[in-house]
C-alpha cells in the first residue's frame, strides 16, 4: 500500500474509531449584548503632526456600517514650550466601520474637512480649511465602551501647524 494510502487510511479510521475530539480553544466576551451598537461620545489624545492633540468625538451611525464623526480638538505645542503655541477647531467626517468581530474588535477608516484656528502664539491669526483621515481598531472592554487607536494623516492649521501623521489613543462611550 502507499504511504498516501496509508494516511487516508489513518485519517478515516481516526474520524470514524469515536475517537475523543481535540479540544479547541474559545475566545468568547464574558457578555451576550452586541457591542458598540449606539452614537457614541468620545475622547482621544495624541499627536496630529507632531503636536499634542486632545478631542471630543461624537458618532452617530447611519446603519451598521457608516456613520458622521464630528470632532471638536486642541491642539499644543510648537519650539520647546508645550503652550508655545495653542490651536482649535474641528472637523466633520464621513466614517466606514467593519462589524465587531468575535463581539470584541471593529476595524474603521474615514476622513473629511476640517477647520482650524490658532488662539495663541500667533499674531496674525488666520483660519484654515483642510482635512485628514484615519485608520483605526476599537477594542471593545464592554457592549458599551470601547478603546480606540488610530493612525492617519492631517493637513494641519496655519503654516502648516500640526500637518502630518496622526497618532490617536481614546475611549469611546456607546450610551444606548
Amino acid at each position: 500500500m502507499s504511504s498516501a494510502a496509508l494516511f487516508f487510511l489513518a485519517l478515516t479510521t481516526t474520524a470514524t474509531s469515536g475517537a475523543p475530539p481535540v479540544s479547541e480553544a474559545t475566545l468568547r466576551v464574558p457578555w451576550t449584548e452586541p457591542s458598540g451598537q449606539s452614537l457614541a461620545i468620545s475622547y482621544d489624545n495624541g499627536s496630529w503632526g507632531g503636536n499634542w492633540t486632545q478631542s471630543v468625538r461624537l458618532f452617530v451611525p447611519f446603519g451598521d456600517r457608516f456613520g458622521a464623526l464630528a470632532r471638536g480638538l486642541v491642539m499644543f505645542g510648537s519650539g520647546q514650550t508645550f503652550a508655545e503655541r495653542i490651536d482649535v477647531g474641528g472637523r466633520i467626517e464621513l466614517i466606514g466601520r467593519s462589524p465587531v468581530l468575535l463581539n470584541l474588535v471593529r476595524l474603521y477608516g474615514g476622513g473629511g474637512i476640517s477647520v482650524m484656528s490658532p488662539v495663541h502664539g500667533v499674531t496674525n491669526r488666520e483660519v484654515t480649511v483642510g482635512g485628514g483621515g484615519q485608520f483605526g481598531f476599537e477594542f471593545f472592554l464592554t457592549p458599551h465602551i470601547g478603546w480606540t487607536l488610530e493612525v492617519g494623516g492631517n493637513s494641519g492649521s496655519q503654516d502648516g501647524f500640526g500637518s502630518g501623521a496622526t497618532i490617536l489613543a481614546g475611549i469611546s462611550i456607546y450610551p444606548f
